[in-house]
């Protein structure tokens, strides 16, 4: 679909480095695998981290 624009919010600005949550990601996948030897609860922190860090994936790979 040529000359459709992205919202407001999802364009990037030269020079301005756009926020994500790549730290949080990256704690709740730490807390994952340590969680994972107490009843498995690692496994719900661990998607969740997955979620975030590709979500945050995403974001990056829009700058060149």
């Amino acid at each position: 679909m040529q000359g459709v624009q992205p919202p407001s919010s999802q364009i990037i600005q030269p020079g301005v480095m756009p926020s994500t949550n790549a730290g949080t990601a990256l704690f709740l996948s730490l807390i994952g695998v340590i969680g994972v030897f107490f009843y498995g609860i690692g496994l719900l922190f661990s998607i969740l981290g997955l979620v975030i860090a590709n979500k945050a994936k995403a974001i990056t790979t829009q700058i060149p």
